[in-house]
């Protein structure tokens, strides 16, 4: 990894110099790894550990020798309050956990961690589709069920009052104005097809009406 990274910065430094040939320094580089591995990183982050180098030589020509390190963001090493806690969009969040658990097979076991993070995914316009793209990785490695079944299944895990709060907070992100009626109406309602009903409307609607059309009266 630590030569690859080379020529990656190589490859940034001629194009730099190709487009800017008067230039004296060259801009800064700073590697970043994002490993997402089953069992952790082991391997070494340093590329003075490529050379294979025996005292007394190597105190002699070290010096000389380029060496460099690089940022490493280990997923395996971090736990499900960590990843939610960055600061990221809901969508980056989440792909962080698909990228960790997908290909181990453990995604679903972790789901009720991510809930209110899927139910803020969800606030989103795009936020279904936006689903289906991560769950659609998560077939491709996992040789799970298709997107949309996967969907249903996660929708369905939320239940009621999952679903009910990503209504509302669509709502919220949208700058539309739920009255007390409607949000009781909201989370009292334990009709599955009726919740996703919704909550499909309000990532496009641009009125409370559109919404709930006849559903409420």
């Amino acid at each position: 990894m630590p030569f690859r990274l080379l020529r990656y910065d190589v490859r940034i430094w001629e194009v730099f110099l190709k487009n800017e040939p008067e230039a004296k320094h060259l801009p800064i580089i700073v590697p970043v790894v994002l490993h997402h591995g089953k069992d952790g990183w082991t391997a070494s982050k340093r590329f003075l550990d490529l050379f294979d180098i025996e005292e007394p030589l190597r105190s002699v020509v070290v010096p000389y020798l380029p060496d460099f390190g690089f940022v490493l963001d280990d997923l395996a090493s971090k736990s499900d309050e960590e990843l939610r806690g960055r600061t990221m969009t809901a969508f980056a969040r989440l792909a962080l956990w698909f990228l960790r658990d997908a290909r181990q097979g453990t995604l679903l076991d972790h789901w009720k961690a991510w809930a209110s993070v899927l139910i803020e995914l969800l606030a989103h316009p795009t936020g279904l589709k936006a689903l289906e793209i991560l769950l659609r990785y998560f077939s491709y490695v996992a040789a799970a069920p298709g997107p949309k079944t996967l969907r249903n299944k996660l929708l369905k895990e939320l239940g009621p009052k999952g679903r009910a709060e990503g209504v509302l907070m669509i709502f919220r992100a949208s700058g539309l104005t739920a009255d007390d009626a409607i949000r009781e109406s909201v989370l009292a309602c334990r009709d599955l097809p009726t919740l996703e009903r919704w909550l499909v409307r309000a990532a496009t609607a641009n009125s409370i009406d559109k919404v709930f059309a006849a559903d409420l009266s």
